[in-house]
């Protein structure tokens, strides 16, 4: 019994970390210098209104030089290895400019890849890049961020999927929506853990059947002392080989997609400015 108290313990002091390692500032990584406070701030706030509504992972990343890395597979390396995105299949997007190459990148992961496919990236790229030409990057960013959960909100395959206008330039209030996360963090902390307790509790039932005969047999009591093997006859099946399909955009709903660091897809797309 104290070790299922300890085990519930050690989940919930998890669940208090992985609520705490949880930073919307870290979804606005402006190394680029581009962006002033008071901007970075308001892309945060949007960044947080679709969290909270949509469960979907949102970064602005900005820097000076990808020092000779391509674009998508730089990242693809911030997203994964800095531990963004939500739920089994990490879902969320990513906006990467470069300014020495004049270089950008939409990045997206798990549910991203359909809701975000090539003809919605391709949008987004002409609607994005003449802010970026004028230099207005603030107004870029939060068009991306305005059109991803517009791309949530009416996917692809909707009937009438239509992306929204540029948002004003005002900056929006602050949407506050961590009560819900957090509520959902400790909830399935508790299920895991009794899941946990559950599981221990399975493991002190040590007499169960043996599946197997030999199981029941005494060592050495079994003496085979004759055997043969008689060849019966072959069957031989032939099965086409399937052609590569690798790097293709079936199932994803026209995306896309590449090989992610994870181990898993991608999708994504971009150009210059």
């Amino acid at each position: 019994m104290k070790q299922c108290i300890c085990t519930i313990i050690v989940v919930l002091l998890m669940a208090c970390y992985v609520s705490a390692s949880y930073d919307i500032n870290a979804r606005v990584s402006d190394g680029a210098n581009l962006l002033t406070e008071q901007e970075s701030d308001s892309l945060r706030n949007q960044i947080n209104s679709v969290i909270s509504e949509q469960g979907f992972d949102v970064v602005i990343v900005t820097v000076n030089s990808l020092n000779g890395i391509i674009p998508r597979v730089y990242a693809d390396h911030y997203y994964v290895y800095n531990g963004f995105g939500f739920g089994y299949d990490y879902d969320g997007a990513l906006f990467l400019l470069a300014m020495e190459e004049r270089e950008f990148y939409f990045y997206t992961k798990g549910r991203g890849i359909n809701a975000i496919n090539d003809a919605r990236i391709n949008e987004i790229n002409d609607r994005v890049v003449s802010y970026l030409s004028e230099e207005d990057y603030y107004r870029a960013f939060s068009l991306f961020i305005s059109l991803v959960n517009g791309s949530l909100v009416n996917p692809p395959s909707a009937p009438s999927a239509q992306l929204p206008y540029e948002p004003a330039a005002n900056m929006p209030p602050e949407s506050s929506g961590l009560f819900g996360r957090l509520a959902g963090v400790w909830i399935s902390a508790l299920i895991i853990a009794l899941i946990v307790v559950f599981s221990m509790k399975s493991q002190l039932k040590t007499a169960r059947a043996k599946p197997l005969a030999h199981d029941y047999v005494v060592p050495g009591s079994f003496r085979l002392s004759y055997n043969r093997d008689v060849f019966v006859n072959s069957h031989v099946t032939k099965v086409p080989r399937p052609k590569d399909s690798s790097g293709s955009s079936g199932g994803h709903g026209g995306s896309t997609v590449h090989p992610s660091s994870s181990g898993r897809v991608h999708g994504g797309g971009g150009g210059r400015f």
